[in-house]
C-alpha cells in the first residue's frame, strides 16, 4: 500500500474511453465498482477463527466482475484494488480460479520504506487502526526475523500492508514469475509521470500524454492529525466498513484533516526506524531476487544506506497543542457536516446538491475549548466521537432519502435505481494485465 496506486488508478479511471479503444477493459462502471467486487471475494475466503460466528457473505459483485473481464474479447482487462495484496492463499486461489484459464499478471509496485513506513501507519489510522507509531515502527524487527510469527496487531498489521515477500509468494505460486511483476516507486522529486510510464510499460499500454483528472494524489495527513483518528477510533470502537468510510475517513480524515497536512509536522523516522527500514529494503530486494519476478525501476529506489547522524534519536510524538489544534479543526468539519447533511435531508425530491471536496470553513472552535479538563486531548476526543456518531445517524436518513428518491426516479422513468453513496476511496490492484500495491 501506499505506493502511488491512487495517482495510477485516477489516470485509468479517467482515461477509460481511450483504453477501451485499445483494446482494454477497466472493469465495472466506476472504479467503486472493483473495491466492491474485491472486498466481497475477500470476505467470502477470509480464514476465521474456529469460534466465531458464522458470517453470510454475498461474492457475486466479484462474480459479475470476473465474468465481465473473462468475457472481454480485447487486449485484456485491468484490474486494481488494493485489498487484493492483502490476500491469503485462499484469498488469492479462489480469484484465480474464478477466472478460469485467463492468462493472468500481477504487478506489484513497492516503495522505500523510509517513506512507506511513515505514509502507512498514517493511512492505517485513517482506516480504522488503534496500532501507536511507535509499535507499528518497532514491527519490522518482527518482520524481518523469517522465523517469527506475527502476534501484535502491530506486527500483523505491518506484514498485511507492507509484507512484499509474503506478497510476492501468494501470487508468484499461482502465476509464476514470469507473469509475475513489480515496479518501484520513484524517489521522491521524481518526474510524477515516471511512475504511470513504468506501470504502462509492463501492462503494454500507451503511456503518451493521459488525460489526467483533477485530483491524482492521496496526500498524507500530519502527525498530529494522524495520532487523533488514532484516538478517536478507540473511542469509536468498530464501526462497519461502509460507515466508517462515509463519516471518517473520507469527510473527517480527507476532507478535514487532510488539508492540515502543510501546517503539521510530518511523521518522520528516528535512527533505529531508519536501519530497520534500510534492512526491509534489502529484504524486499532479496525476495524480488528469489521470486524471479521481472522488475521494472532501479534497484536504488529501495535504499540499504544506514541513517546519517542528522537522524533524531527519538520517534516524535505531537505535542498537546498540536492535538488540540487538529481537534478545533475536527470539531469545526463535523459541525459543517452536520449543517451540510441535515440542509440536503430538508431539501426538496429531486434538488441537486453539490458537495465541496475540501472543508473551508471560517475557524469556529477554539484550541482552548478543552484546555480546561484533567485529559484535554481524551476530552476532546470523547466530543468528537460523540459528533461522528451524530453524523453517522445523519447520513443512514440521508440515504435512506437518496434510496427513495433514486427509486422513485427509476420507477418513473422505468429503470432500474442507481443510488447515490458517499463513496470509499482507496486503489491498487491486480488483474488480468492488472497491478497490486
Amino acid at each position: 500500500m501506499k505506493t502511488g496506486t491512487t495517482f495510477l488508478q485516477s489516470i485509468l479511471e479517467a482515461n477509460r474511453e481511450q483504453l477501451a479503444e485499445a483494446g482494454w477493459l477497466f472493469p465495472g462502471e466506476r472504479w467503486i465498482d472493483q473495491d466492491r467486487a474485491v472486498a466481497s471475494i475477500l470476505e467470502a475466503h477470509r480464514t476465521r477463527r474456529p469460534d466465531a460466528a458464522p458470517v453470510e457473505v454475498d461474492p457475486s459483485p466479484w462474480y459479475a466482475m470476473a465474468e465481465e473481464m473473462t468475457s472481454h474479447r480485447g487486449r485484456g482487462s485491468i484490474l486494481s484494488m488494493e485489498f487484493l495484496s492483502y490476500a491469503e492463499p485462499a484469498q488469492a486461489e479462489a480469484i484465480m480460479s474464478s477466472l478460469g484459464d485467463a492468462e493472468v499478471h500481477v504487478v506489484i509496485a513497492v516503495r522505500d520504506a523510509r517513506s512507506g513506513i511513515p505514509t502507512q501507519w498514517q493511512t492505517s489510522a485513517r482506516a480504522g487502526s488503534t496500532v501507536p507509531w511507535r509499535n507499528f515502527v518497532l514491527a519490522v524487527e518482527n518482520a524481518l526475523d523469517p522465523e517469527a510469527e506475527a502476534e501484535t496487531p502491530a506486527q500483523r498489521l505491518f506484514q498485511r500492508t507492507q509484507g512484499v515477500p509474503r506478497m510476492l509468494e501468494v501470487w508468484g505460486d499461482l502465476v509464476g514469475p514470469r507473469n509475475l511483476h513489480v515496479i518501484t516507486m520513484p524517489p521522491k522529486g521524481s518526474d510524477p509521470m515516471l511512475l504511470w510510464k513504468r506501470f504502462a510499460k509492463v501492462v503494454g499500454i500507451d503511456h503518451r500524454v493521459p488525460k489526467l483528472p483533477p485530483h491524482t494524489v492521496n496526500p498524507s495527513l500530519g502527525h498530529a492529525s494522524a495520532e487523533l483518528l488514532r484516538l478517536l477510533n478507540i473511542e469509536l470502537g468498530p464501526l462497519d466498513r461502509a460507515t466508517y468510510d462515509g463519516v471518517v475517513k473520507s469527510q473527517l480524515g480527507r476532507r478535514t484533516l487532510g488539508p492540515r497536512a502543510a501546517v503539521e509536522r510530518k511523521i518522520v523516522l528516528n535512527q533505529r526506524g531508519l536501519a530497520l527500514a534500510a534492512r526491509w529494503n534489502q529484504r524486499v530486494r532479496d525476495a524480488i531476487g528469489e521470486s524471479g519476478a521481472r522488475i521494472v525501476g532501479r534497484p536504488g529506489d529501495l535504499p540499504v544506506d544506514p541513517p546519517g547522524p542528522d537522524a533524531p534519536v527519538a520517534l516524535a510524538h505531537p505535542e498537546r497543542a498540536e492535538m488540540l489544534d487538529a481537534a478545533a479543526t475536527a470539531r469545526d468539519g463535523l459541525l459543517d457536516l452536520q449543517e451540510r447533511w441535515s440542509a440536503e435531508i430538508a431539501t426538496p425530491p429531486g434538488t441537486e446538491v453539490v458537495e465541496d471536496d475540501h472543508f473551508c470553513g471560517a475557524p469556529v472552535t477554539s484550541p482552548e475549548r478543552w484546555a480546561e479538563e484533567e485529559r484535554p486531548v481524551l476530552a476532546a476526543v470523547s466530543e468528537l466521537a460523540d459528533l461522528v456518531r451524530e453524523c453517522i445517524a445523519l447520513r443512514e436518513t440521508l440515504m435512506a432519502k437518496r434510496h427513495a428518491e433514486a427509486a422513485a426516479a427509476a420507477e418513473a422513468a422505468g429503470t432500474a435505481p442507481a443510488v447515490a453513496g458517499t463513496p470509499s476511496a482507496g486503489p491498487a490492484g491486480l488483474a488480468e494485465q492488472g497491478e497490486q500495491a
